[in-house]
């Protein structure tokens, strides 16, 4: 008896640690949780960096197109709104450009058959009423997003346009984002679904970015031809739209990368308008941190403000708050060199500066920062010089919104990476360790 107890004491135990270890060969339920959790975030980041990317790429196509065609704007509207159609899953895309109290219909892409009030669209006129979607958009310089247009007002009160574009052509949802020059509307990119279903806020904020990229583009149009017209100005023009389109290029085949575009900015902004040196100026709180020089400066002014952040004078809040270019003929009679600012002092003093120009950086009406371009002599910058630097300044807040963006994916996709591998680790050395106990309790 003594002994059968024994034996079957025994076997239980022998039961017991079987059992436990059947129980514990698989990871625990909130460590494979955990992984699997990881591994979903994971696949949506990388699903993120794709279409940041393949966004990304469409970018590059059209700064490509307007840099192989500065002085032609129809290749540039159409490669604009097939990307955008195509990455916002929309219908058919449209480019209004404003004319007098209206629009005029630029360039189009899309399925949508012609509707009767709107005649053959490309080339089309028309004066809308106020509060229908695309005046809206114009008038407050926003984007007009509608999920259902017939649940619009002016589809209810029976606008002809709106009408027609509802029942004739199967408009549903609709996105107006305007074309802003110095926080004036100039045009508005339209893109429609059949569907009912709404664009998500980052395609909202592609198209923006598309509609930046169009104004850039009719500046350097109109720069172009007006130059073009004039002889003694012809080779000045093509100069500097192949100083643009290297820039262009250069963020399109860098999307990632700030430093190379800021310096390439900043030597032809140089260049082109006859100065001693540039610089790039970001605003950070209350004060601002240099970007980047350029130029032959002192190495004793180079060490003092290169990465370096200062307060603000007087003229950086004059640029921030009118939004708007300025510059002083002579730095010796500004109020900031009056006022003992080490900025203007070390500028006069150590680097010889005098006449300076501050062009603003602005992401829609954002104020980012600053490109100011410097001369060793009193002599203002012409309105053209100022002009061509504002449009590098348009260029440089695109080039750092891509490069922020393309850097937190990659982040992000780095971070998730590596902690589902650890997690996936560990639990296979947890099995590992449970199946050699269980041999262990075999043996």
């Amino acid at each position: 008896m003594k002994r059968r107890a024994t034996a079957g004491g025994s076997g239980g135990k022998a039961r017991r640690l079987s059992t436990k270890s059947r129980d514990t060969s698989h990871p625990p339920a909130d460590l494979q949780k955990q992984s699997d959790e990881q591994a979903r975030e994971l696949a949506k980041a990388r699903r993120q960096l794709a279409e940041a990317l393949e966004q990304r790429t469409a970018t590059s196509e059209v700064l490509k197109v307007i840099s192989s065609s500065p002085a032609e704007l129809e290749p540039v509207f159409k490669a604009m709104l097939e990307n955008a159609t195509k990455l916002c899953g929309a219908s058919c895309g449209t480019m209004w450009l404003t004319e007098g109290e209206g629009f005029r219909a630029a360039a189009r892409h899309g399925t949508l058959p012609l509707v009767s009030t709107q005649g053959g669209w490309t080339g089309t006129y028309f004066q809308p009423r106020s509060d229908i979607p695309l005046a809206r958009c114009a008038r407050t310089r926003t984007a007009v997003h509608v999920t259902d247009m017939r649940e619009e007002q002016s589809y209810l009160d029976g606008d002809p346009w709106i009408v027609s574009g509802v029942d004739e052509a199967g408009v549903r949802s609709l996105l107006a984002v305007p074309m802003l020059k110095d926080n004036e509307t100039v045009g508005a990119i339209g893109i429609y679904r059949t569907e009912v279903r709404s664009f998500s806020d980052k395609q909202i904020e592609l198209v923006t970015n598309f509609a930046a990229q169009a104004v850039i583009a009719i500046e350097n149009a109109r720069l172009f031809s007006e130059l073009r017209e004039s002889t003694t100005g012809l080779t000045e023009s093509l100069e500097q739209q192949t100083a643009i389109s290297e820039v262009l290029q250069i963020i399109a085949s860098s999307p990632g990368e700030l430093k190379p575009v800021v310096q390439a900015m900043l030597a032809n902004a140089t260049r082109l308008c006859k100065a001693s040196y540039g610089a790039m100026w970001l605003k950070e709180g209350d004060r601002f941190r240099n970007a980047a020089f350029h130029g032959p400066l002192p190495e004793a002014f180079l060490e003092q403000w290169r990465n370096a952040t200062v307060s603000v004078t007087a003229s950086l809040v004059r640029v921030a708050q009118s939004r708007k270019p300025f510059q002083i003929t002579d730095l010796r009679q500004d109020r900031s060199y009056l006022d003992g600012h080490p900025l203007s002092l070390s500028a006069v003093h150590v680097a010889d500066i005098l006449t300076v120009a501050f062009v603003p950086m602005l992401k829609g009406d954002e104020f980012v920062g600053v490109i100011c371009v410097y001369r060793k002599e009193v002599r203002p910058f012409t309105d053209k010089q100022i002009e061509l630097v504002t449009n590098f300044a348009a260029q440089a807040v695109i080039a750092i919104e891509n490069a922020r963006l393309v850097s937190e994916l990659r982040a992000r996709t780095g971070e998730l990476t590596q902690s589902v591998g650890e997690l996936r680790a560990l639990g296979e050395m947890l099995a590992g360790g449970q199946f050699h106990a269980r041999s262990t309790d075999r043996a």
